[in-house]
């Protein structure tokens, strides 16, 4: 009996660890995905309401380290920060937070599904390339139905245009600013996240975002030598 209870103990304690782990992890990135967001370059090829950010990075290094799961409450949490924080205060009244999160959603899921089941490096550079093609397809869909209707209800279509046309002459209508801006400014911005999480995810998860259950195998490796 005191076996069975030392295990129960043991696995109760790797389990409340895991929960810290996943609960501190997860907020420590919410933050610095939080402050990112606050740093928006201007990108002068594209139209000037068309900012780079890279505050999904943070949310892609959550979804590979921690699952899909984790990826989604860190995205959630990020927006809810920024509608809170600014959204109820502008002109959008919260569209263009609810549309970069159905965005980045539509980039992490099929990046955490897919690198779940190939957990290699392989496997990661697959998991970014379907999820490239993914937000690109959706970030097209979300401008063209909700984000620029919503934008032209108040600055009107006249002057959504005209903004778009200064960074590009070859813009005429709704549909240029799709394929001018849109599309190519999505593929560049997720592409860049895509090669920062490549560049850094093993490093950051061998050190901040080692898993109790890793470190303690480390621990008992130590051990035994």
């Amino acid at each position: 009996m005191r076996g069975v209870d030392l295990n129960m103990s043991q696995t109760n304690s790797l389990q409340s660890a895991k929960l810290t782990f996943y609960v501190t992890r997860i907020a420590m990135l919410t933050a610095i995905a939080s402050l990112l967001m606050i740093i928006e370059l201007p990108v002068p090829i594209f139209p000037s309401f068309y900012k780079l950010d890279f505050s999904y990075f943070p949310v892609v290094i959550a979804t590979f380290s921690m699952g899909p799961l984790s990826g989604i409450a860190t995205a959630v949490l990020k927006n809810l920060i920024s509608f809170l924080a600014a959204g109820v205060f502008t002109d959008s009244a919260g569209i263009g937070a609810l549309a970069d999160m159905l965005m980045g959603l539509s980039f992490i899921i099929p990046a955490g599904l897919i690198y779940r089941r190939k957990h290699t490096k392989k496997g990661a550079i697959i998991a970014l390339a379907v999820s490239l093609v993914s937000v690109a397809v959706i970030s097209c869909a979300l401008n063209y139905w909700l984000l620029i209707p919503a934008y032209s209800k108040v600055f009107g279509l006249d002057g959504v245009l005209a903004v778009a046309q200064k960074a590009c002459g070859s813009i005429k209508d709704v549909k240029g600013i799709i394929v001018f801006g849109t599309l190519p400014f999505n593929l560049v911005k997720w592409l860049i996240i895509s090669l920062l999480t490549l560049l850094t995810y093993k490093p950051l998860s061998g050190s901040i975002l080692k898993k109790p259950r890793q470190a303690s195998k480390v621990s008992d490796k130590k051990k035994a030598n």
